[in-house]
């Protein structure tokens, strides 16, 4: 908690540090480690590890990107942008360098670095102390909300390291530091498409920048500011992947069914998102802070996307930590009004509370080390039978199935079986394409299902038993159950034989 650089920048706050009794900041900081480490010792897999593995090894193997698809029926030879193209060599990599152990302790990495940027923004923007313990374990709360296996970790990280880049580095060593993030913005550009956010936040505070220096100053020299721009098209797509980033923030189909790109809603998940927005609101209307021009657009913007999308709310407490550092501590100490330099404190009273704390906190090491370390499919049930089957009888065809589950049957299945969709999702698929595999799996009833897969000629299919044509389908003629399990159905058309 006190790893803050020591810089020439000014800090804004005239607040002095809270002197807190040693033994209970000290219980205070092992508690908060306590609760990063329960909340993200996360070992549940979500859907899409499978596919990311699967490509990068296929990216690997050929030794170059698949621009055409070759893994889908239904979209065979259409163009692909793959944004995640890096992210997915890497997590490979380290798959096949150490199993399940290397990218559980490779997201542990990613997830220690995130929160060593993270502090040290706490800490340069908060001399109180009890004000950087809540701020962090804020930003845990609401953060690890999207902790997992996925390739938008290196997102989080690299939003936070620019915003480090910004605040220590940029006021004094201009140059250098647009050097540096051009390069960051290279290399990001490659691993995944939330660069354009990074981008947002370095316009922002350079705007901010000139309009108090003035735009009078500007010289030759500053056409600098735009490196970082033209650096994010040092990729194999060039221009092309704005476009792409662009029209996936615009699909409707992605905001109607997928789950993380709906609206926020007030389940329990979203509730830690939902009291750290209003607790900052509040404090940044009553906190007496000064509202700086780049913190405030950056405080809106991170509001709007986390209630435009369960998917953002992680990022809201990212992009707006500055400016949620900054107000909730002047809430606190508006509230305190206390100097506790002037104040008896019972020795007993700190000892019992810190002895309090101390034991909370190994509960919730506790319930971390509880996860064990090993992958979990709890919360999202795969087809493992299912695919079993076919991978055991050698079956080969077209495999229509739910979009969940795509990555999955490739990296058991590929080549012998093509699939209707996978996690590539706009990267590779039409609209249309898109709309008849959410159709079958939500809308199907009435012989919609059928006509879908006639239209694509699918030979297998895997549906989930909540599928609500599954009762039509278990009694067509033309289509046989030749395999189930407790999370889903295979189906085979009767013309298809074993191959």
């Amino acid at each position: 908690m006190n790893t803050c650089i020591k810089t020439g920048v000014k800090m804004e706050n005239n607040a002095s540090p809270n002197d807190l009794p040693r033994v209970f900041f000290y219980s205070l900081v092992f508690l908060t480690l306590a609760i990063f480490f329960k909340l993200f010792n996360q070992m549940d897999v979500d859907y899409d590890l499978w596919l990311h593995i699967f490509m990068g090894k296929q990216s690997l193997l050929k030794g170059d990107l698949q621009r055409l698809d070759i893994y889908s029926f239904t979209n065979y030879g259409a163009a692909v942008i793959n944004h995640e193209w890096l992210s997915q060599i890497i997590w490979a990599k380290v798959f096949d360098f150490s199993g399940e152990t290397g990218i559980i302790a490779f997201r542990w990495l990613l997830s220690l670095l995130i929160i060593f940027f993270a502090t040290k923004l706490i800490c340069f923007k908060i001399n109180d102390k009890l004000s950087r313990i809540i701020v962090l374990i804020s930003f845990a709360v609401v953060v690890s909300r999207g902790i997992s296996f996925r390739m938008h970790m290196f997102s989080y990280l690299f939003l936070l390291m620019v915003l480090y880049l910004i605040y220590f580095c940029l006021p004094q060593r201009k140059y250098l530091t647009v050097i540096l993030l051009s390069f960051l913005f290279a290399l990001w550009a490659n691993l995944h498409g939330a660069f354009v956010l990074g981008l947002f936040i370095y316009f922002i505070y350079f705007l901010e920048e000139k309009l108090k220096s003035g735009w009078q100053q500007l010289t030759w020299r500053d056409a600098i500011i735009v490196f970082p721009l033209l650096a994010t098209l040092i990729n194999p797509y060039g221009i092309k992947l704005w476009f792409y980033i662009i029209g996936e923030l615009l699909n409707p189909i992605s905001n109607k069914y997928i789950t993380e790109w709906q609206r926020f809603d007030f389940s329990s998940r979203e509730i830690p998102f939902f009291l750290v927005l209003l607790v900052t609101w509040m404090a940044f209307f009553t906190g007496g802070r000064k509202k700086h021009i780049s913190e405030t657009v950056m405080l809106v913007v991170a509001s709007v996307m986390g209630l435009s999308s369960v998917r953002h709310t992680p990022l809201f407490v990212i992009l707006a930590l500055p400016a949620v550092a900054l107000h909730l501590e002047g809430a606190m100490i508006k509230i305190t009004k206390t100097d506790r330099e002037s104040k008896t404190i019972s020795s007993v009273g700190v000892i019992s509370v810190s002895v309090l704390l101390f034991l909370f906190s190994l509960f919730f090491f506790y319930l971390g080390l509880k996860d064990g370390w090993n992958l979990q499919t709890r919360k999202d049930p795969l087809p493992v039978k299912t695919v079993s089957y076919l991978q055991n009888n050698n079956i080969a065809g077209n495999l229509w199935l739910p979009l969940h589950w795509g990555g999955y049957a490739l990296y058991h299945l590929y080549p012998s079986i093509k699939v209707s969709i996978d996690g590539r999702w706009a990267m590779t698929y039409t609209h249309e394409v898109m709309q008849d595999n959410m159709d079958f799996s939500y809308n199907g009833t009435s012989g919609k299902w059928k006509q879908i897969l006639n239209k694509y000629s699918a030979d297998y299919v895997l549906a989930e038993p909540s599928n609500p044509a599954l009762p039509e389908m278990i009694k067509d003629t033309d289509w046989e159950l030749i395999a189930k399990d407790n999370d889903s159905l295979l189906f085979r058309k009767r013309k298809v034989h074993w191959k």
